[in-house]
């Protein structure tokens, strides 16, 4: 499991919290947990990806506010970042809720 904590945000998330976040519905198999630090979340995902040689990337859908996406989009603030990973990887995109 990689987790992606954004520079900007100024949060820095340990692997032993995603670790004890998971766990309790992760009980058929163990997982690793990595946390990245970046500005840029695509190229994050996109980089860890490739250096592991990902056949899936599932990725968590987005929580934010309806209104914070469309400022993010027009603004140009927030990554999509579904379409940029499937233009540049060929591991297959799953999104979850």
């Amino acid at each position: 499991m990689l987790h992606i904590d954004l520079l900007q945000n100024g949060r820095f998330t340990t692997p032993e919290e995603i670790d004890e976040a998971v766990t309790p519905v992760m009980t058929v198999q163990s997982v690793s947990v990595y946390v990245s630090r970046s500005f840029l979340l695509e190229e994050a995902i996109l980089e860890e990806a490739e250096t592991i040689n990902a056949d899936v990337i599932v990725l968590g859908k987005s929580q934010k506010s309806a209104w914070r996406r469309v400022l993010d989009r027009v603004v140009g603030t927030a990554p999509d970042v579904v379409p940029f990973l499937r233009e540049f990887t060929a591991a297959e995109i799953v999104v979850v809720e």
